[in-house]
């Protein structure tokens, strides 16, 4: 932990209070690895993770309320899942989120949630830190929720914040989670998180393919088994995005495989329009390099909404300013090429109808309105942003002009996350162009027959044969055959080092690639009846 202290006043104005007077100097805030949220933590997600534990009387199963906090996009999720002794729910979780800390009661877990945490905490190349914690921060949930409102947190929550807790397993375990989170970020006095952060409901498995924490670690979708690091991963194998919120959004596809086949189909549509319509790919590739990271930007500037006080400190108080309308200023301009790149790709006439359903905000023409009023109100007071010299009145401008643009935030946020699905969806385009062997698109059905699974022509899509030829498709059938015979099961031998955990893995990255929508190695993928509702490696 690292704790900044501001000085409160000159030399002159602790004189005038007396001449043994001492400059006053006070404790701004601590910054922990969990909380940074400068320009240099990159792109990925920084997670602090609180947790609260419940055991169910009526059949003895854990229940897990959780809340964790992205303090560089000011925002927190919220969630709880029911475990067994396995601890795969948790796993899942703790590997989604990848935390960079994880809060909780000191003696509120049981013990095998402890060496769940302990083994996962490991198991990538960013280490996790433990830090347990007093249980009276996570204890009671009608004073958790007394205190929110009396202090009035969370006011960027579209809805009450209570609304994120409408489909949780466990209400008042979700609630002890987020009032440990209240409780560690007040100590480490980071009150524009709480006043300004908005909270949003996080579903580890709802609607989506379901993969604990030991199949994530297995297929090695995040972190490799070698040293942890990215290389050799479907992450690594599929980022091919420009954005830093495009990044981020595609781990979270990744960790949610869609169920719905007419989801899947749409998202493959817009893939297979990029692939065959390279213009439309290059001319969004140029937009996406001139944007931001506009989830960051958009986080710091309603960090500073009702906390001005910052900027009259002395000696520090201009730097603070001039970062401000710095900040705001390249929102503003970031917004300008995402709403240029959503009103081009709205059109119709590039040849991807899909794409333009996909990206067509309503108030999209209203939002280009207004920033051309912000482009005009910078131009006038703040047309040297980058080396700005600071005005008495510029304060309250700046002020005046945050207000106004907070009014939207929540639709600013839908620009935000429509560019984020474009730049996944252009990269899993160049990932398939990109490809040294054959692609295919899935074809996903749903019939009232047994479950199919076929696949032709099969190879693991990012590791290399070292045989001549490089790589050893394989075909593979589960299911209903052409004789109507059902075989649920193959026996798989072979010799040491004959790829059978290659095999292993492909089968399951296949269902994997395809619903997360992008096409897969082979020459034909054919899935009945969403074969695989649960992966379990």
């Amino acid at each position: 932990k690292v704790g900044r202290i501001e000085q409160m006043e000159s030399a002159a104005q602790a004189k005038a209070r007396g001449p043994n007077s001492v400059i006053e100097r006070k404790l701004a805030h601590v910054s922990t690895p969990s909380t940074a949220a400068d320009s240099n933590i990159g792109p990925d997600a920084v997670h602090l993770l609180a947790l609260k534990e419940v055991t169910l009387a009526s059949n003895g199963s854990r229940v897990y309320g959780f809340a964790f906090l992205d303090y560089a996009a000011l925002k927190i999720w919220v969630g709880s899942l029911q475990d067994d002794d396995s601890s795969a729910a948790l796993g899942a979780l703790l590997v989604q989120v990848s935390p960079r800390e994880i809060i909780y009661e000191s003696s509120g877990l049981s013990r095998e949630s402890r060496k769940s945490m302990i083994k996962y905490a490991s198991a990538g190349s960013v280490k996790m830190q433990l830090t347990p914690l007093p249980g009276t921060d996570f204890s009671d949930a009608s004073q958790i929720q007394m205190l929110v409102h009396s202090k009035g947190y969370f006011k960027a929550s579209t809805d009450s914040w209570l609304s994120a807790l409408d489909y949780s397993v466990n209400r008042d375990a979700v609630i002890c989670a987020l009032g440990g989170l209240i409780g560690h970020l007040t100590r480490l006095m980071l009150d524009d998180a709480l006043k300004n952060g908005e909270v949003l409901p996080y579903n580890v498995y709802q609607t989506c393919l379901r993969m604990d924490g030991q199949t994530l670690v297995n297929l090695e979708i995040f972190g490799n088994n070698f040293d942890g690091g990215s290389s050799g991963t479907l992450y690594k194998h599929l980022n091919h995005c420009i954005t830093a919120s495009g990044k981020r959004l595609l781990r979270r596809w990744i960790c949610h495989p869609l169920k719905d086949v007419d989801a899947i189909n749409r998202r493959l549509d817009i893939v297979e329009g990029f692939i065959q319509h390279c213009g439309v790919g290059s001319v969004t590739l140029e937009h996406l390099r001139k944007i931001p990271d506009l989830e960051r930007l958009l986080g710091r500037v309603r960090s500073t909404v009702g906390l001005t006080s910052a900027v009259l400190l002395p000696f520090v108080g201009e730097k603070i300013l001039k970062r401000r309308i710095k900040t705001f200023c390249m929102l503003i301009k970031g917004l300008r090429v995402a709403i240029d790149l959503l009103s081009a790709l709205r059109r119709e006439d590039h040849g991807i109808p899909a794409l333009s359903k996909s990206v067509d905000i309503p108030t999209l023409s209203s939002l280009d309105e207004s920033v051309h009023q912000f482009e005009e109100a910078i131009r006038i007071d703040f047309e040297q942003y980058q080396d700005h010299d600071i005005k008495d009145h510029d304060a309250t401008t700046l002020a005046n002009l945050v207000e106004h643009f907070v009014g939207k935030a929540t639709e600013w946020s839908l620009v935000i996350n429509a560019i984020s699905t474009v730049d996944v969806l252009r990269s899993f385009a160049a990932m398939a162009l990109s490809s040294f062997g054959t692609m295919c698109r899935p074809r996903i059905l749903l019939k009232d027959k047994s479950p199919i699974l076929r696949m032709k022509g099969l190879w693991h899509p990012y590791a290399f044969a070292e045989s001549g030829t490089g790589l050893v498709p394989n075909d593979l059938s589960l299911g209903q055959d052409l004789l109507g015979h059902n075989r649920f099961a193959l026996l798989l031998t072979g010799p040491n080092m004959g790829g059978k955990s290659t095999i292993m893995r492909a089968t399951c990255l296949a269902i994997v690639l395809a619903q997360v929508c992008i096409s897969k190695s082979g020459y034909t993928l054919f899935l009945v009846n969403s074969w695989a509702p649960y992966l379990d490696v």
